[in-house]
């Protein structure tokens, strides 16, 4: 568990034991009250399995190449495209329609 998690766990084990608020916890842990609420819900059922991230151990959903930058991925996410000098198709339409607007 990570020191982040553990500090989850403390936080809302307080709150169940009555000794904080759900504000408190929320301030605490800067969430909203919402989310400490289904927090709170998961350590009840689950209890310090509750607040482990559910993603730990997976493989990424866009694993890098062996030698794949992974600026190219981030710039293709941004751009839309794998080259950073063609704008994206919203770029290109957004430029397009400004330009055709009468003086």
């Amino acid at each position: 568990m990570s020191k982040k998690e553990l500090k989850r766990y403390k936080v809302i084990r307080q709150w169940i034991e009555g000794s904080i608020t759900g504000k408190q916890a929320a301030e605490l842990l800067s969430l909203s009250l919402r989310q400490v609420y289904r927090l709170k819900k998961r350590v009840l059922e689950e209890d310090e399995n509750g607040v482990i991230h559910k993603n730990r151990g997976r493989k990424p959903f866009v694993p890098l190449e062996p030698g794949q930058s992974p600026d190219l991925i981030l710039c293709f996410r941004i751009n839309g495209s794998s080259n950073p000098e063609k704008p994206s198709p919203a770029e290109e339409k957004r430029t397009s329609s400004t330009s055709q607007i009468p003086p």
